[in-house]
C-alpha cells in the first residue's frame, strides 16, 4: 500500500500473493503498487487507485485552484468541504499561499460543489454545481478572490438619562449591494455583543458600507454625535470602502428616549 487516508489504518491481507485484499476504514483514496517478474526476469509496476465514497462514484478526477484577498495574498489554512471530496471528513484546506488541490468523485449528475466555511469566511462558494464531462478530469478552478477582513475597534457610549441594558447585540449589513457577494459570494453580515462605556474589537469583510443597527434592544439612534443629531430611529454607519488594512476605530451613542 503505497498511501492511504490519514486517518486509515487498513493494510493489505498480504503483499505476495497473486490476490490479495484490504478492508477501507476511512473515506479516501488509497493507492496500491502491484509489481510482477516473469521468468526472464522482466518486472512491470503498476499502481492502482481506489476511491472511498459516501456516495457511489461514477467518475474521479483532480480538482485544484487558489484564494486570494484583494491585495492578491494567498489565503492560508482555509477549510473547505464538497460532499464528492474523496477525503477521510469531505473537508480539505488551503496551504500557506492558498493554493488547494483534492480529489473529487462524481455520481450519476456529472458534477460537484466547494464550500468554505473557516476564517476568512462566513461562508463562501468557492465553485456550485461544477459541470464534468470526463472519467479522469483534471479541473484547475483558477483563482479566486475573497473579501478583505478589516480589523475595526467599536465602542458605544450612552447619552444621559439612557437606562437600557449595558449590553447591545448590534448587527452590521452591508449597503453596497452590486459588491456583496463578490466571486466567492460570501455572505456579508455579522453581529457583535458590545458592552456601553467599553470597546470591541473584531472583523469585518471590507470594503462595505455597513448600516448598523440592534437585535435586542428598541434604542433610538444617534447617527451624528458631532452635529448633536438626535432624530429618532437614525441608523448607524460604518464605511469601510476607503480600507487601509489598518484598525478602524468608531464610536456610537445610543439613547432610549427622544431627548436626551
Amino acid at each position: 500500500m503505497l498511501s492511504k487516508p490519514r486517518l486509515s489504518n487498513s493494510t493489505l491481507a498480504n503483499t505476495t500473493e497473486a490476490i490479495t485484499s484490504f478492508t477501507p476504514l476511512t473515506f479516501g483514496t488509497y493507492t496500491a503498487s502491484v509489481s510482477v517478474t516473469d521468468y526472464a526476469g522482466n518486472t512491470v509496476v503498476k499502481q492502482i487507485l481506489i476511491a472511498v465514497s459516501m456516495h457511489d462514484v461514477s467518475w474521479l478526477g483532480t480538482v485544484s485552484g487558489r484564494l486570494v484577498d484583494s491585495l492578491r495574498r494567498g489565503l492560508a489554512n482555509v477549510a473547505l468541504f464538497s460532499s464528492e471530496a474523496i477525503t477521510d471528513s469531505l473537508y480539505f484546506s488551503t496551504d500557506d499561499n492558498g493554493y488547494y488541490q483534492t480529489v473529487i468523485g462524481v455520481g450519476a449528475e456529472k458534477k460537484f460543489s466547494i464550500m468554505g466555511f473557516s476564517s476568512p469566511f462566513m461562508s463562501a462558494n468557492v465553485v456550485t454545481d461544477q459541470q464534468v464531462t470526463a472519467n479522469h478530469f483534471i479541473i484547475d478552478l483558477g483563482t479566486k478572490t475573497a473579501f478583505i477582513k478589516q480589523n475595526v475597534r467599536i465602542g458605544i457610549t450612552a447619552c444621559g438619562g439612557y437606562s437600557g441594558p449595558t449590553e447591545l447585540e448590534l448587527r452590521f449589513n452591508a449597503l453596497d449591494f452590486t459588491l456583496e457577494g463578490g466571486e466567492l459570494d460570501q455572505r456579508v453580515y455579522s453581529s457583535q455583543t458590545i458592552t456601553i462605556g467599553k470597546t470591541s474589537e473584531f472583523s469585518l469583510f471590507a470594503p462595505f458600507l455597513y448600516r448598523v443597527d440592534t437585535d435586542d434592544y428598541p434604542v433610538t439612534w444617534i447617527k451624528n454625535t458631532e452635529k448633536g443629531d438626535y432624530d429618532s430611529k437614525e441608523q448607524w454607519q460604518l464605511d469601510l470602502r476607503a480600507n487601509s488594512n489598518d484598525v478602524v476605530e468608531h464610536t456610537f451613542e445610543v439613547c432610549d428616549q427622544l431627548t436626551p
